[in-house]
């Protein structure tokens, strides 16, 4: 059978395939230009294995090279932090387990297993809840988190069946029978990212915007500090874990919503990328965005087709941070660069000043036993890995059953096995 005939049959499913295939030449174009793709979408490994780290070995102080900054390098969209190192404004880093009461050893005895989950149904409208007088906004804003691995796995239908019909068209390029099923899963687990509240100046209404899918945001407060409101910003799934379940949040999905906006970070010069192109044009950032004519957006900059080859992909980046600053400030009163902070990777972000002194450090707030707020989704999935792979694995025999019927024996075998 050939991969024509294939992509005719799956079709027969619904419009997933067409919608997963058209975001991932979506997602080519995207990478090649520069930006920051959200998880689902990225170009190359859509799918890849799930991670499997379950250790806490990186969470020492005693091990950092070169103190916290040795933890930090550059890539291609900025500052990547590995852990314990803690992001804080004005792109500081300092270490987690110094601003959270007893957080290595809390964190090693934490099996990230949520006792249950609250599902959060997809918003109709793009619009949180309005900041309120005399409520301060915390602003963090990362592209992704590489954190430790739950054990929640949020799956769309559409992934599902992108994920299986890419796995046919390898196994028929292969022109072998595969042996495993549910091996790629299709997005992954959700990763802890820590947020450790300090400021106690005001109430706090907590921003959590991320450029990636995948962020099981994690909460951890410090005496006094007071949480007004909390709104999780996410292109796709996404999970909530907060010291009290009672206070007010929100957790919103900007594709299950409509909000047809990207969290894209501001671009900056430091950005590897954007630092190549201005050491090639032998500029700095402020001249090679004085070449846009002042009353023009960056949108309309880039369709005057009047721009350098090379420079496209950094105007590109502007532009795009432009249309989502325009929705944020029309919801938060405040472009979405307002006083924020996070790096292009990062673990652990600091919303206040540094535990010494009169500042008391947070207390830690577990995993375990807790009822996260979650994304909703056609899987929603709270076990072991291999138990995952293995519901997975069932749900895409099932769908690629559906799909090419009895022809579905010439390339999968009747008895299906888990590969460990």
């Amino acid at each position: 059978m050939q991969l024509s005939q294939i992509a005719v049959i799956l079709a027969g499913i619904g419009v997933a395939f067409y919608v997963l295939t058209t975001n991932q030449k979506e997602a080519e174009d995207a990478v090649a230009a520069g930006y920051e793709v959200p998880d689902g979408k990225s170009a190359g490994g859509l799918f890849g294995k799930v991670l499997s780290k379950t250790g806490i070995n990186s969470i020492s102080g005693d091990k950092t090279p070169s103190g916290p900054e040795g933890l930090r390098k550059t890539g291609m969209r900025g500052y990547e932090l590995a852990s314990p190192g803690m992001a804080a404004a004005g792109d500081q880093v300092f270490l987690i387990p110094n601003a959270v009461e007893d957080f290595t050893a809390k964190r090693a005895a934490d099996t990230l297993t949520p006792i249950a989950m609250d599902i959060v149904p997809a918003a109709t409208q793009c619009k949180p809840r309005a900041v309120k007088s005399g409520e301060k906004i915390a602003n963090v804003h990362i592209g992704r988190t590489n954190g430790l691995v739950t054990q929640v796995e949020v799956i769309s239908e559409g992934q599902l069946a992108y994920a299986t019909n890419k796995w046919i068209e390898k196994q028929l390029s292969k022109r072998k029978i595969a042996d495993t099923w549910g091996k790629d899963i299709a997005m992954g687990p959700l990763k802890v990212t820590d947020v450790v509240v300090t400021d106690t100046s005001a109430p706090l209404y907590l921003v959590l915007h991320s450029s990636s899918a995948g962020s099981m945001w994690t909460v951890h407060t410090a005496p006094g500090v007071d949480l007004a409101h909390v709104t999780v910003v996410s292109p796709g799934r996404a999970g909530l874990v907060l010291p009290d379940p009672a206070i007010s949040h929100e957790v919103l999905d900007t594709r299950a919503a409509g909000c047809l906006v990207q969290p894209q970070r501001e671009p900056r010069a430091h950005w590897g990328f954007i630092a190549r192109v201005l050491s090639e044009r032998h500029m700095t950032m402020d001249l090679f965005l004085a070449q846009k004519p002042a009353d023009q957006s960056f949108a309309e900059y880039l369709e005057t087709g009047r721009i350098w080859s090379s420079d496209e992909i950094i105007i590109k980046n502007f532009a795009q941070h432009e249309a989502y600053s325009n929705w944020f400030k029309g919801l938060f009163g405040v472009p979405a660069n307002h006083q924020v902070l996070g790096h292009s990777q990062a673990n652990h972000v600091l919303v206040g000043p540094k535990p010494s002194g009169d500042v008391v450090k947070a207390t830690y707030t577990s995993i375990d036993g807790s009822t996260p707020f979650i994304t909703d989704g056609h899987m929603i999935l709270n076990e072991p890995i291999n138990d995952r792979r293995m519901t997975v694995a069932k749900a895409q025999g099932d769908l690629a059953q559906r799909a090419l019927g009895k022809e579905l024996s010439a390339i999968i075998p009747t008895t299906m096995e888990l590969t460990q």
